[in-house]
């Protein structure tokens, strides 16, 4: 009877523990969600501001001071969603093979720029020969700026920083070593056994540093999930020395849970870039008459949104994901741009049924929210949103976007005009032309509407077109030189060569998008349809 008491304690205390854990999780996540949207409508306008003003203005510095600061705003919350993620176990990593010295080199170049600015002698000292390492770019680039960041943060002017990279050997296995010291103030003895803890700074903050630390938890579960180690080696007056230890090869990843990526551009990422020009494409809107739907709950939001677009488009706009429907129904925008988190029906039952509709299922959508979670982007991908971007944006990416968004369609029509209407047009005498032009784009509009749909077939299209498998052979017969599955094909061909063009996807991915669970079979009716396979196509364009 004790025992089952015991156990019984033992069980509620447990569920309990779990109740707090994922209610201050959610807490968290929350707060961060509700921070981006303000973030935005300060963000945003700065960088227009930004943008129009020139570095001799009186007023430039102050502005750039409010960017800054708001960055660092942002950054913060973003680590904030991240240390949740640590906690749950949700982190995984994107790895590829990399000359890590090469990544270094840029990211040292940077602080070199501030060392020159501050005052600070900065020693960088790499390996002579290249060496290759399997990591996640993004997050060891993150662990060694935060580390640097941090030395200089702590270090006064004049004072030394240093970086060395070295190759070890630990109990026969091989390391590389990039070992972050500096000169500043140290780590009280009594702190540097929990430093890896959230919210640990010590009370040597620096005057306009942030007043909770988070940087170097996030370091050590990078560390960790690579099988590596970060050890600190501090002397209170005297400096601090931190070393990453990242194991060579890929074995230690055998068992884990991860996902191999080609070899990225690495790039210098320090303050995101105040202004994006935006080049004049060869390609671009064919008039001014293109329409948007702006689809945000915000009221500041949606009217910041609109200024960015109204010189250019017809811009509706809509408070919920239901009355998004309506309207989209109804005026058939060119591109919707739509929040996830609203009233009535959210973001993804919003752009489900759109992708459902016939009638709208072709429109472009574009989704602009504050969940930054990879859940939701996958999600947003799985049910057909052609792009995502975070909160707070830079306005000339997302006009970027929503230009390349429309581009892309008019081009996805031309391929249809290709692969489809031309075939249909020997027999333009035997039938009325518009009434046969309006029968097929309804039939590659459902098409559309269920392309991501391996079981999709000619059965399930002449339901939709409440018809008959007989009756939808003989109509297209009067139509078209194609059979039903052939224009099912095609349609889905069309669309695959639209997603190449883009550059931004990979075969399986694009395989999946449009209804193909092998590449093979993909290449395949690809070649038959354009002449040349999915990797040629991009050079024959």
């Amino acid at each position: 009877m004790r025992l089952e008491h015991e156990i019984f304690t033992a069980t509620v205390e447990r569920d309990k523990e779990k109740q707090i854990r994922m209610e201050r999780e959610n807490f968290f996540t929350n707060a961060a969600h509700e921070l981006r949207t303000p973030l935005t409508l300060i963000l945003s306008p700065l960088q227009e501001l930004l943008g129009a003003v020139q570095p001799s203005d009186a007023i430039y510095n102050k502005l750039t001071t409010m960017y800054r600061n708001g960055t660092s705003l942002q950054t913060l919350v973003d680590h904030l969603l991240y240390v949740q993620k640590i906690e749950a176990g949700m982190i995984k990593l994107r790895i590829s093979k990399v000359d890590i010295v090469v990544l270094a080199k840029q990211i040292t170049d940077s602080f070199g720029e501030l060392a020159d600015v501050k005052g600070f002698n900065f020693t960088v000292e790499l390996l002579k020969e290249p060496l290759l390492l399997w990591i996640d770019v993004e997050k060891v680039s993150s662990a060694i700026r935060n580390l640097l960041s941090n030395a200089f943060k702590y270090t006064s002017p004049n004072g030394n920083v240093t970086l060395k990279m070295d190759r070890v050997e630990i109990d026969d296995f091989s390391f590389c070593s990039i070992i972050v010291s500096d000169t500043g103030k140290g780590i009280p003895e009594e702190l540097q056994g929990r430093i890896f803890e959230s919210f640990i700074t010590g009370e040597n903050t620096p005057l306009f540093s942030n007043k909770v630390g988070i940087g170097l938890r996030i370091v050590k579960n990078t560390m960790d999930l690579h099988h590596g180690a970060v050890i600190l080696d501090s002397i209170p007056g005297k400096g601090s020395t931190f070393t990453l230890l990242i194991p060579e090869g890929n074995a230690h990843f055998s068992e884990d849970r991860y996902e191999i990526i080609g070899t990225p551009e690495m790039e210098e990422q320090s303050l995101p870039p105040l202004t994006v020009q935006v080049e004049d494409r060869e390609e671009k809107p064919s008039n001014r008459k293109n329409s948007l739907l702006i689809i945000e709950d915000n009221e500041e939001i949606r009217h910041y949104v609109y200024t960015l677009f109204c010189k250019d488009y017809a811009v509706y706009e809509a408070a919920d994901g239901e009355e998004g429907i309506r309207i989209a129904t109804d005026k058939l925008p060119n591109l919707i741009i739509s929040d996830i988190m609203m009233p009535v029906k959210d973001g993804f039952t919003c752009c489900r049924e759109l992708r459902e509709q016939p009638r709208t299922a072709h429109i472009p959508i574009l989704m602009l929210t504050a969940k930054a979670e990879d859940a939701d982007v996958l999600h947003a991908s799985k049910i057909g949103v052609d792009d995502y971007m975070m909160k707070p944006f830079n306005p000339e990416i997302l006009k970027s976007k929503v230009q390349s968004l429309i581009v892309q369609r008019e081009r996805l029509k031309r391929i249809y005009t290709k692969t489809l209407m031309l075939k249909q047009q020997e027999n333009v005498e035997l039938t009325d032309g518009n009434a046969s032009n309006d029968f097929i784009q309804q039939i590659i509009q459902i098409i559309e509407a269920n392309i991501s749909n391996e079981s999709f077939n000619v059965k399930m299209l002449a339901d939709q077109l409440n018809m008959s498998q007989p009756t939808l052979y003989r109509k297209l017969k009067q139509h078209s030189e194609l059979a039903a599955i052939e224009i099912i094909r095609s349609v889905r061909m069309s669309k695959a060569a639209s997603l190449i063009m883009e550059n931004r996807y990979s075969i399986q991915e694009i395989a999946e998008m449009v209804g193909y669970s092998d590449t093979r079979t993909l290449r395949k009716h690809f070649s038959e349809q354009f002449g040349v396979s999915p990797s040629k196509y991009m050079d024959k364009e």
